[in-house]
């Protein structure tokens, strides 16, 4: 877990600059989040009728008939706008939770916070990023594809340094496409408070030999999409969540990794993104 001011969303430098300025301190002893507006009213005493209610996991999204949103994981509420950017969350202080509080509580910061990413241009993956030559190369796929595998082996053999083990946020509006780490580390909890541009993105599938293919631009917006599924609540949660794949199809090359989990996998990813270091 990675807070900073107070506030889980600040560790992200990409959301941080969405975030930062609703977050507020309660009290000088206790950080809390309060990610809220002063135009309207989002107070818990005075919800209108739930209007429908549907789970993404574990998660229930309620859409009220104001129109705004309530997410709810494991007792852990926060009511938000339509678009996400103003959220108030019934949470005790941040330094009262027990680890078990902790985890529930990252798990609804997370739910909120791949819905408000589509808003600022963002897309937050499932995938191992690692930065080699400053740039930084992906490796996703399904639970227990390898990615993290992939990512270790990288570690192990090249100078390469992991910026997020699980979550790494894009942002995908400028001419490159950039790659920040996130509050969420996977079971590793590893994640670096810092940016860098994209290299390429890698779905690993695991196999008996090392091979890349390079994905047509229809083939890489299907297994993006398979892998980094937001849930519609809405026309324009789709119509967002849509660009932002195409967007990144377009920007950067993705690929096929079939490999094993030996040095090699990396030797194959090396010759196809640096061939100059063969």
């Amino acid at each position: 877990m990675l807070y900073f001011d107070g506030c889980v969303f600040a560790q992200t430098p990409l959301l941080r600059t969405a975030y930062l300025p609703f977050v507020v301190r309660k009290n000088d002893a206790c950080a809390y989040l309060s990610l809220y507006s002063t135009e309207e009213d989002l107070s818990f005493n005075s919800l209108k009728l739930r209007k429908s209610s549907i789970y993404i996991g574990t998660t229930q999204f309620c859409i009220l008939d104001t129109g705004k949103i309530m997410i709810n994981h494991a007792g852990f509420r926060c009511i938000t706008m339509a678009d996400f950017r103003h959220v108030e969350i019934n949470h005790k202080a941040i330094d009262n939770l027990s680890a078990v509080e902790l985890r529930c509580f990252n798990e609804a910061l997370y739910q909120l916070a791949r819905f408000r990413a589509l808003y600022v241009d963002m897309l937050v993956l499932h995938a191992s990023a690692i930065v080699y030559h400053d740039e930084v190369i992906m490796f996703s796929g399904t639970k227990g594809a390898g990615k993290s595998t992939q990512a270790r082996l990288w570690l192990e053999n090249t100078d390469a340094w992991v910026l997020n083990y699980d979550k790494p946020v894009v942002k995908l509006d400028g001419e490159k496409v950039l790659v920040s780490g996130s509050p969420w580390g996977g079971k590793e909890d590893l994640a670096i408070n810092e940016v860098r541009p994209a290299k390429a993105l890698f779905f690993v599938h695991q196999a008996r030999e090392n091979r890349v293919i390079r994905l047509s631009s229809a083939q890489a917006y299907a297994q993006a999409h398979l892998n980094y599924f937001v849930y519609p609540l809405n026309e324009d949660i789709e119509n967002r969540y849509n660009d932002a794949i195409i967007q990144l199809v377009k920007k950067i090359p993705i690929y096929d990794l079939y490999c094993t989990d030996t040095a090699e996998a990396v030797d194959a990813v090396r010759k196809i993104l640096y061939p100059e270091e063969e």
